[in-house]
């Protein structure tokens, strides 16, 4: 929930701590009796925190630093006119206290204050915080929506209508305070490899890790598959190879593990103790709108057509429905959402590196978007298609894939 918060009460026991230590190892320096001017700083430190913290509380933050000013320019003056034997350890030492006492009553008076403050407007917090929300994400389209679409098109158009109105698996992050299962689904952090696994490299530089999904966790699909295992996802970040020249065959690695309980996590070369911040991931299928580019070449064509009646309804029908869809953008064993082409060049390309017959069917298998969380940006804040042939998919061979990037 929102909350008020008091400028300067960040690490105020912190700063407490090091002001007290500076002061008492000064004062043993000085070899000199401080004990009454400590006495006066500690009290003028302690007045100077109280009002600066009621300079806050009335609103005044701007001011409440002239307290603390006020109470060393004091001091300073009285040790002059009183004692004019005191040494630069000593004043380091009686300065070092005020702040302390300063630090101390601001902080411990201030932490109070912020809870009453809190307590007493949660009501008006809670519908700040409410104002402040995002807008929330438009709505999935409806399956009425979809229905009125496909009964609009004409006859010709309607197979690729269907295949646009399909539901789509989306690997969503999210947070969670607790523990979740080490091989459990996830963009970026560390891998779980087999202990005879070498880790995937690119002219003998390490190809980087994106992400692990682990296919129990996908929700049942009517195309064949292996039902469990790890998929482990790497790629060329540096280079970022587009998928467009057989040369790029080498720029991504697909790891399958059907025994996830053999597998030991390993950090990233060169990235210590501590793996990259790891996002873990859930699955969810929603109703999408993922035409073609034919389908939507189709549908343009159709809308500068004066030979289709309801073309403009159609045409209104399609666009409500294009910004109805959902706006993740990690997609699992969907259709994708293309940002150029249909990447047909690109898995021509792919079927001839692999020596696979020319009528070979390939499916999108992983969907990534870029993130700036975790450092992403493939190309120009584009996206990341990995693909299987279908047949390699149903006998869960992952060697023949093949990735496709695509930006604005």
């Amino acid at each position: 929930m929102a909350t008020y918060q008091i400028g300067g009460l960040e690490n105020w026991k912190r700063r407490a701590g090091i002001w007290g230590a500076i002061g008492v190892v000064a004062a043993l320096a000085a070899k000199t009796s401080i004990f009454p001017w400590v006495i006066l700083a500690v009290i003028l430190g302690a007045v100077a925190g109280f009002v600066s913290l009621q300079l806050v509380d009335k609103n005044r933050a701007v001011l409440a630093n002239i307290p603390g000013y006020a109470g060393i320019a004091i001091f300073v003056a009285a040790a002059l006119t009183l004692d004019g034997n005191l040494s630069a350890l000593a004043y380091l030492s009686l300065g070092s206290l005020f702040v302390t006492a300063e630090v101390l009553v601001f902080g411990l008076l201030g932490e109070r204050l912020v809870k009453r403050l809190n307590h007493r407007d949660r009501d008006k917090l809670a519908t700040i915080e409410k104002m402040l929300q995002p807008a929330p994400p438009p709505e999935p389209p409806s399956a009425d929506l979809q229905a009125t679409f496909l009964a609009a098109l004409p006859d010709s158009l309607r197979p690729l209508g269907e295949a646009a109105c399909q539901p789509v698996i989306i690997a969503k992050p999210f947070r969670s305070l607790d523990s979740l299962p080490p091989d459990s689904s996830c963009l970026s952090g560390a891998p779980l490899l087999d202990p005879s696994d070498s880790w995937p490299a690119r002219a003998g530089k390490p190809l980087d890790f994106l992400a692990r999904i682990n296919l129990a966790e996908l929700p049942p699909t009517s195309m064949p598959r292996p039902e469990s295992g790890l998929l482990s996802f790497f790629y060329d970040t540096d280079e970022q190879p587009w998928g467009g020249e057989a040369e790029d065959r080498d720029g991504f690695v697909i790891l399958y593990h059907p025994d996830p309980a053999k597998l030991q996590s390993v950090n990233p070369p060169g990235t210590g103790a501590h793996p990259p911040l790891r996002k873990p991931v859930r699955f969810e299928v929603t109703p999408a709108f993922s035409p073609s580019r034919e389908f939507e070449d189709a549908i343009h064509d159709l809308a500068d057509s004066e030979d289709v009646t309801n073309a403009e309804e159609i045409d209104e029908l399609y666009e409500t429905l294009l910004e109805s869809g959902p706006s993740d953008s990690h997609r699992v064993l969907s259709p994708p959402v293309p940002i150029q082409d249909d990447m047909t060049c690109e898995l021509e390309t792919a079927t001839r590196v692999h020596g696979l017959p020319a009528d070979t069917e390939w499916q999108l298998l992983l969907q990534l978007d870029s993130d700036p969380d975790l450092g992403w940006c493939w190309g120009d804040a584009g996206m990341l298609y990995f693909w299987i042939p279908r047949d390699d998919l149903a006998a869960a061979r992952f060697d023949r894939c093949w990735l496709v990037l695509q930006c604005t």
